[in-house]
């Protein structure tokens, strides 16, 4: 047997308020684990026994790479975008492997790199 839901506008308002709530929720939880990740990183360094070498600063270097599609409203121009170049024995210190596949997490201003399950 169908049955017509009857939507009213209070139902509504219910719902969106549901809705809203769930997501300013979301966004207080990964306000808040960005903070702890942020404030991890600001930890770790004082804490020598957790790290597998030293800490590296390492410059985001800028890359120009070629379109995928060329067409006329296109320019032929290089799309500039960001590029991060890791290679040095401290990589496998930590426990990856060359030919090793790995997931690269990318969250506001911060990279997490795990090996890939």
């Amino acid at each position: 047997m169908k049955t017509n839901a009857v939507t009213t506008p209070a139902a509504i308002m219910e719902s969106t308020a549901t809705t809203e709530t769930a997501v300013s929720t979301d966004q207080r939880d990964a306000a808040a684990v960005v903070q702890h990740l942020r404030d991890l990183v600001v930890v770790l360094p004082q804490c020598p026994s957790l790290l597998k070498g030293k800490v590296r600063h390492i410059k985001v270097e800028r890359f120009y790479r070629e379109r995928r599609v060329k067409t006329w409203a296109t320019p032929n121009y290089p799309i500039e975008t960001c590029k991060i170049n890791l290679t040095g024995h401290w990589i496998a210190e930590t426990g990856l492997t060359a030919d090793q596949r790995i997931q690269v997490i990318p969250l506001e201003h911060m990279l997490i790199i795990i090996p890939e399950t």
